[in-house]
């Protein structure tokens, strides 16, 4: 790693990492936040769920991405995850984009997001939107649901959306592959010099006392034949590296159409997180080309 990509990492973490240590835990999370002025932007209740709806004014595509936000699933949607979503649209040239602010430990524990997620993305299919159009993204814990979500849907005949993207995922709730402990000095996101919620993966407050081995929880233990195309995104310095990994491994096996991109000494969610980097650049890229190719 060169000086100058240590000194924008440097920069954005000195931001990054007060910002979001300084979230809630457990609940809803107020915001005034103003969509960009070519966006509307509306707030919706899902039989009970916070579903908050972005659509660009003069709108350019009919694909639907549907986003669970990350936050070790103890922090609720924020601000942050609002301007990724306006990213998130622009990447799939005016996509409508739906984000669940499903529900979080330790006021809730699993299976709670999960029921949000499914109840979400069955709405989507009765108000009459295209499984054949609709990809969900999620990152962190969002990437674990976004994969757990995607295997209720399958495990239960309900149509699937076209495509996945999981960036930096969580797919092992039990947290005993290596790269937990063998990155926790290099992953400057969620390591042992990171981020507060990095403590989640190993004392989590949603899967305490669960089954670690059930798939809708530690997705990595899931059966993925017949899952839609996949694209994963993660860092070589995160401690979530094998979680990844070994899900694109049990995915190419069962024949799935999926790609995995490791980008060299890069931290967890570093695209989102840390987007002035060359290679956050690169990666955004990727989304972009991989949205085209499936819608």
């Amino acid at each position: 790693m060169n000086i100058e990509q240590k000194k924008i990492i440097e920069e954005a973490l000195d931001k990054v990492i007060p910002y979001i240590d300084n979230l809630p835990i457990g609940e809803i999370i107020p915001s005034s936040w103003q969509a960009p002025k070519d966006f509307k932007y509306e707030k919706l209740m899902v039989e009970g769920i916070p579903v908050e709806h972005l659509m660009p004014i003069k709108r350019k595509s009919d694909s639907i991405i549907l986003q669970f936000h990350g936050g070790g699933y103890i922090v609720a949607l924020c601000n942050q995850y609002r301007t990724i979503a306006v990213e998130y649209s622009n990447c799939a040239e005016g996509a409508e984009v739906f984000s669940v602010d499903y529900r979080v430990a330790p006021t809730h524990q699993y299976p709670a997001a999960l029921d949000d997620a499914v109840k979400v993305y069955k709405w989507l299919l009765k108000e009459g939107y295209d499984n054949n159009k609709i990809i969900i993204i999620g990152d962190s814990a969002g990437g674990n649901l976004t994969l757990a979500t995607t295997l209720y849907l399958k495990d239960h005949n309900i149509p699937l959306p076209k495509a996945v993207i999981a960036i930096s995922p969580w797919t092992n709730a039990a947290n005993d592959f290596p790269s937990v402990k063998l990155n926790t000095d290099k992953d400057v996101i969620l390591g042992r010099n990171g981020l507060a919620m990095g403590n989640q993966i190993e004392k989590t407050f949603y899967f305490k006392e669960k089954d670690l081995k059930d798939p809708y929880a530690s997705p990595v233990l899931g059966d993925y034949k017949g899952f839609p195309n996949l694209l994963i995104q993660v860092g070589s310095y995160e401690i979530l590296l094998d979680d990844a990994k070994k899900v694109a491994e049990k995915a190419r096996k069962s024949g799935v159409n999926i790609k995995i991109s490791i980008y060299e000494e890069m931290s967890h969610d570093f695209q989102l997180l840390i987007p002035s980097l060359e290679e956050s650049k690169n990666a955004w890229t990727e989304i972009k080309e991989f949205i085209k190719e499936n819608i």
